[in-house]
């Protein structure tokens, strides 16, 4: 809003900013005070009137200020008014419950203004957790909404084509901001090996089933080496077997327990019958 003079037309004035410190320095009250003001604008005033007259160049006009503050009483401006006369108590008393209405709303723009903030920095905290999940899409949270806001505002500038209607307002761009920001959120639950997996078969195993292999394979060359070991000791066996195996009325005790222990050793063979029998019988 535009600051109106005596012959209500707009004044040419830049009014530089003041910390609350000299503000409430030249409103003569403590922190938190909410007190209307009224006086004469002009030099010879107090500091805050004569600061008014320096600003606004006027001289001998009768006013009204107005500190807004919020809950935590800080001071969030200053509402000034000035008349072409005295004001009366019923103007006073409307100023009063105008500037009420005028601290709540600067101070919910203030709360709104900061929970943007906090949502910003929020989706770009999640942005930034995904990125760090993988060194190998790290950064690319960060790059989509840049090249996503590219993309856009080249769509939007368009003249000719399938976009020269397309437009975006404030509304859509910032769903445009957010959703870019927020596109990979998915991600944050999703296990890192999933993230990195260079081949579609990657995955993460327990391995004791690789130590479970292993003996598996020890237990193979164990039977291996002992079936090996037996079929070489066989042939001599079988020989012993075919040299007993001619005629003769006698043969020696150490053979009969040679024998036997080779048929002992042996396993049983299935027979055509399908009966189990031993390697004489």
């Amino acid at each position: 809003m535009q600051a109106q003079g005596i012959d209500h037309q707009p004044l040419d004035a830049t009014l530089a900013p003041l910390s609350t410190a000299s503000v409430t320095g030249m409103l003569g009250q403590g922190k938190g005070t909410v007190e209307v003001l009224a006086g004469w604008i002009g030099q010879g005033g107090t500091a805050l009137e004569t600061t008014l007259a320096a600003a606004l160049q006027l001289e001998g006009v009768p006013y009204l200020a107005m500190p807004l503050v919020n809950r935590e009483k800080e001071l969030l401006g200053l509402l000034l008014f000035w008349f072409d006369a005295v004001p009366d108590a019923a103007r006073v008393s409307f100023t009063k419950a105008f500037s009420s209405t005028a601290a709540v709303t600067l101070e919910t723009r203030d709360l709104i203004r900061s929970q943007k903030a906090l949502f910003e920095a929020f989706i770009e905290l999640i942005a930034s957790s995904i990125d760090a999940k993988s060194p190998y899409t790290g950064g690319h949270c960060h790059r989509v909404p840049e090249i996503t806001k590219m993309l856009a505002a080249a769509a939007v500038d368009s003249k000719e084509g399938p976009f020269a209607s397309f437009s975006l307002d404030e509304g859509q761009w910032e769903a445009v901001h957010v959703a870019a920001w927020l596109h990979d959120c998915g991600k944050v639950t999703t296990p890192e090996f999933m993230v990195d997996k260079a081949t579609k078969l990657e995955t993460i195993y327990d391995r004791i089933h690789e130590v479970r292999m292993r003996f598996e394979v020890l237990k193979r060359d164990v039977e291996l080496t002992y079936w090996r070991q037996m079929a070489a000791g066989g042939d001599a066996d079988f020989a012993f077997v075919a040299a007993c195996n001619q005629g003769g009325e006698f043969m020696a005790p150490e053979r009969i327990e040679r024998l036997q222990a080779i048929a002992a050793s042996c396993p049983s063979i299935l027979c055509r019958s399908g009966r189990a029998s031993s390697l004489f019988a």
